[in-house]
């Protein structure tokens, strides 16, 4: 058998890299599958990102007394979808409503800050 010649279709099957291992090679479905989905998780994390950090520039802004303008209303505009829901169910839950500070706003802080994390 020294003689005999693998055909081209099987030799290519033999050279792999060392880290796939025969018989495991991914199809290209699920290659496709994972990089969408590495990509969604990138874009959504990078979208929670950019309003946390609205929410950080309207916390520091809020501190200072100014009138309102374009730069303002677009940080309520990004955040505040965000923050009414919460908002919202602590008024029917009758939660934090004598408190100095707007808890929905901290607690959407950290709703924020656990979606990042786990993504």
């Amino acid at each position: 058998m020294r003689g005999r010649l693998i055909p081209k279709r099987e030799s290519r099957r033999l050279v792999c890299s060392p880290r796939v291992k025969r018989g495991n090679i991914p199809h290209e479905e699920e290659k496709k599958l994972y990089y969408v989905l590495v990509i969604t998780a990138s874009v959504v994390r990078t979208f929670f990102y950019v309003v946390d950090l609205a929410m950080l520039l309207r916390a520091i802004f809020s501190w200072f007394p100014m009138e309102p303008n374009k730069f303002t209303d677009l940080l309520y505009t990004i955040t505040e979808p965000f923050i009414y829901p919460v908002r919202r169910l602590f008024q029917r839950m009758n939660w934090f409503q004598n408190s100095p500070l707007d808890m929905a706003f901290f607690f959407t802080c950290l709703l924020i800050s656990l979606v990042t994390l786990f993504l």
